[in-house]
């Protein structure tokens, strides 16, 4: 017993992946119970037609958090790979901030000024319009945060980007309960906005910026154009994207079933998420090194046979127990959502296997291949979501997804071959 115990020890100090995953795994249930407690929240206290504003705004808010960011997020990243001390370090820091201040003010602006039309697109109410016009607030803080992950995961300072992300979930967390109780859906999407305060003063403590002189690196910033150029197109695509389909289902169906949808798919990405964000601790940073088309298509290979199947054994554990996550986590309203997650479950599968050849393609900066693969993929969701849509009504929604995964797989599969093998 204790020698099986200790090759497994062994085992994992060996592989780098397992190695890095093992530490996060307290931050990684942590995550997961905390995002099962919120969607229970959600479901009872506000329904299935609270759900799906929450998701809207929720998809608002991450487009706006990554515009006031500048997309540089992942070329924080690299960059603090290469020069993780001394000035070097300082320039990347101070250059990073005052990029994500400008930016906050600017989107902060166009949001004061075009509240209501946010409000009507997003939330089909003009009587929200006051939340976007002082959400540009908040979304400053919500890129500091950003901006302190990615440095800190560039560092491979992982206790203290495990602080972090504990401190989100818990904020996040404690914020929700009180305000959807007492003040519905209002006090639900305001939670989501005062979260951002929190979190990013705390990331401000952990930046440590007493240590940080206030200088502008031309140097730095030009670093960071590839990189803005293709997070700035994912991260406006993505969310974009993720409304078009909510509206499409809406006009087809209604609110309530396009709760259900974002029920399915907040299940999805309670788990996901947290498998994307455990490989880029590890990953990121290994793949902003120059590597051959061959160690490239060993380190996807050596992780693949980790990954994905967890991820499918994972999927097949919540289509198996569905009925059981919805009595659990959701309220009767939500049962009809059963027959939803057979084809989420599957193109999760698909998600995750692309993803590798995704974040292969940014971190080596291929920009042209990785801006292309999101833009057509987003034309693809949307046209699948206009065709799908009128002829299976809500049963066709995780369709979408499926189908759209499994065509990004083939297509990054494809870049990354095109792209990677002349790598040296």
């Amino acid at each position: 017993m204790k020698e099986g115990v200790r090759n497994i020890l062994n085992k994992i100090n060996g592989n780098d992946l397992l190695r890095v995953s093992s530490k996060n795994a307290v931050q990684l249930i942590v995550q997961m119970l905390a995002g099962l407690i919120k969607i229970k929240i959600i479901s009872v206290w506000l329904g299935p037609a609270g759900m799906t504003l929450m998701s809207q705004f929720s998809s608002f808010v991450q487009l706006g958090g990554n515009i006031s960011g500048a997309g540089i997020s992942n070329g924080i990243t690299k960059l603090a790979t290469q020069n993780n001390s001394g000035v070097r370090l300082n320039l990347l820091i101070a250059t990073s901030l005052q990029i994500t201040f400008v930016a906050s003010v600017l989107f902060g602006t166009i949001l004061l000024f075009c509240s209501e039309y946010f409000s009507n697109l997003l939330l089909h109410s003009k009587q929200y319009s006051y939340l976007f016009k002082y959400s540009g607030l908040f979304l400053f803080f919500s890129a500091v945060t950003t901006l302190t992950l990615s440095l800190l995961q560039g560092l491979k300072r992982y206790s203290a980007f495990f602080k972090v992300k504990l401190f989100i979930v818990f904020s996040s967390l404690l914020l929700i309960v009180p305000a959807a109780y007492f003040y519905g859906i209002d006090g639900a999407l305001w939670s989501t906005l005062i979260g951002f305060v929190f979190t990013g003063v705390f990331s401000f403590f952990v930046l440590d910026l007493s240590l940080i002189k206030p200088r502008f690196s031309r140097f730095v910033s030009k670093k960071f154009i590839g990189f803005s150029t293709m997070m700035v197109v994912a991260l406006i695509v993505a969310p974009t994207v993720q409304i078009i389909v909510r509206n499409v289902i809406i006009s087809y169906s209604s609110l309530e079933e396009a709760g259900l949808w974002d029920g399915v798919r907040r299940v999805s990405g309670n788990y996901t998420s947290i498998v994307v964000a455990t490989l880029s601790l590890y990953l990121l940073p290994k793949f902003s090194e120059k590597l051959s088309f061959k160690e490239l298509v060993r380190e996807i290979f050596n992780s693949y046979k980790i990954v994905i199947p967890c991820v499918a054994i994972a999927s097949t554990l919540i289509y198996v127990f569905r009925i059981f996550i919805i009595r659990i986590l959701f309220s009767e309203q939500f049962f009809e959502m059963e027959s939803l997650f057979i084809y989420q479950c599957i193109g999760d599968v698909f998600k995750i296997a692309a993803w590798f050849f995704a974040v292969v393609l940014m971190m080596q900066e291929k920009v042209k291949a990785y801006v292309f693969s999101e833009v057509f993929m987003g034309v693809i969701i949307v046209g699948l979501a206009n065709y799908i849509m009128p002829r299976f009504g809500i049963s066709g929604s995780t369709l979408i997804y499926f189908i759209s995964n499994v065509v990004y797989l083939i297509l990054m599969g494809i870049l990354f071959v095109l792209n990677m093998r002349h790598s040296k």
